[in-house]
């Protein structure tokens, strides 16, 4: 459990620092922002869909007190993934700008 802590927080840490300070080179405020709530839209959605995943097969078990603390870990890894993806999706595809030549 510390170890997934200890590598699971650092990872959340780096795809926070991605997803807020890597921006595309171009895209209007309105469009962007709109992605960026949706990124994080189904981050929460993912993390719920994750808690009640662990909730319904190991609830009703003999390691049913472990359900949240798995629950946790596994939606630190999914909101990580979801944050990465997003911001490479919004930088490389969508609002990618063509480069300035000098």
């Amino acid at each position: 459990m510390s170890l997934g802590l200890a590598l699971l927080l650092p990872l959340l840490g780096l795809a926070l620092w991605v997803f807020v300070r890597v921006h595309p080179r171009s895209g209007s405020a309105g469009a962007l922002r709109a992605y960026n709530v949706g990124v994080v839209l189904v981050a929460v959605a993912g993390c719920a869909w994750t808690a009640s995943h662990f909730y319904r097969t190991t609830g009703q078990s003999a390691d049913r007190a472990w359900w949240p603390v798995l629950a946790t870990l596994a939606s630190l890894l999914v909101v990580s993934g979801v944050l990465l993806a997003g911001a490479m999706v919004r930088n490389l595809l969508l609002f990618r700008g063509r480069r300035r030549r000098r």
